[in-house]
C-alpha cells in the first residue's frame, strides 16, 4: 500500500488505477481481518475446552474418595438446573437430563 501511495505521488499511477488498487487492498484487508477474528475465536474456544478437560481430569483422577462435589466440578458437569412446580430437572453438559419429583 505504501509503494502504491508513493507511485501515486510520483504520478506513475493514474487516479483510476490508484482507486481500484486501494479498493482491492481494502477488501483483502477486510478478508484477512475476518479470517484472523475467526482463528482467534477458534483459539479461545479451544483454550476454554482444554481448560475444562484439564480441570475435569484433575478432579476425577484424585486419589482421595470423592464425597462432595466442589463448585468447579459441578459447573463443568451441569448445563442447567430447572426448578419446576412438581420437581427438579438437572441437565448435564453431555446432553443427559435427570428429573426428580419433590418429596412431600
Amino acid at each position: 500500500m505504501l509503494a502504491l501511495h508513493k507511485a501515486k505521488q510520483r504520478m506513475e499511477v493514474s487516479t483510476a488505477d490508484y482507486t481500484a488498487q486501494v479498493k482491492e487492498y481494502s477488501e483483502r484487508m477486510k478478508a484477512l481481518e475476518a479470517k484472523r477474528d475467526t482463528l482467534q475465536g477458534t483459539a479461545v474456544k479451544y483454550a476454554a475446552a482444554k481448560a475444562w478437560l484439564d480441570t475435569f481430569i484433575e478432579q476425577t483422577m484424585r486419589e482421595d474418595k470423592i464425597t462432595t462435589v466442589d463448585g468447579t466440578t459441578l459447573k463443568m458437569l451441569v448445563d442447567r438446573i430447572l426448578v419446576k412446580n412438581d420437581g427438579i430437572e438437572v441437565q448435564f453438559s453431555c446432553g443427559v437430563s435427570v428429573e426428580k419429583a419433590y418429596v412431600r
